[in-house]
């Protein structure tokens, strides 16, 4: 899962296409069939970040939002791994 790490960097670097990058990264940590949630260090990597990408101020866009609040869901889909969020 190379491109959990580069599109948290992308976030992390970036205000340009941040809706793009939060939305993949939403994606890529969704459950469905064929798609593993991403490893406890991911995990424990992107929390910040989408917690950041949340509270900035010059995020005017909800669905940016929605997307990041929705891959923190995501976390918590795969056992053990709410005490990250914790």
């Amino acid at each position: 899962m190379g491109a959990i790490k580069r599109l948290i960097d992308l976030i992390k670097g970036s205000i340009d296409s941040i809706e793009t990058y939060c939305w993949a990264l939403s994606n890529l940590c969704r459950a469905a069939p064929g798609n593993s949630l991403p490893k406890r260090w991911q995990i424990a990597e992107a929390i910040p970040v989408l917690s950041e990408a949340i509270a900035k101020e010059n995020i005017k866009d909800k669905s940016v939002i929605s997307d990041c609040c929705w891959a923190i869901s995501y976390f918590t889909d795969k056992p053990k791994t709410i005490d990250i969020l914790l």
